[in-house]
């Protein structure tokens, strides 16, 4: 099959790398939809690297990303001002930890 010009490849990935990503997340306090954080993430990264890594590399190899990776939790945060007026509040948006490491792979 002929490459599109609008076409893109992903590469897979092995464990040094995702190993790699992990340790550059930050170390937010935020929590996603299972109550984890970076933090017990990076702590335990030892034990999920080669299924995080077999999950990361199906994805990219079916073409699809899993419904659960795309949810996250939207909190609005009241700043200043009208709490009504949409602009003075900001939503803090907690992703997926591995939606994050997606877009950085």
């Amino acid at each position: 099959m002929k490459d599109s010009p609008n076409s893109f490849y992903i590469r897979e990935v092995d464990e040094t790398k995702v190993c790699e990503i992990l340790k550059k997340l930050s170390n937010s306090k935020a929590k996603d939809m299972f109550n984890l954080d970076t933090a017990f993430i990076k702590q335990h990264s030892s034990s999920i690297i080669k299924p995080l890594t077999h999950l990361i590399n199906l994805s990219i190899s079916s073409g699809k990303f899993p419904d659960q990776w795309k949810k996250s939790v939207v909190i609005p945060i009241f700043k200043s001002g009208d709490p009504v007026e949409h602009a003075t509040i900001a939503q803090s948006l907690f992703s997926l930890h591995c939606q994050r490491f997606w877009k950085r792979s």
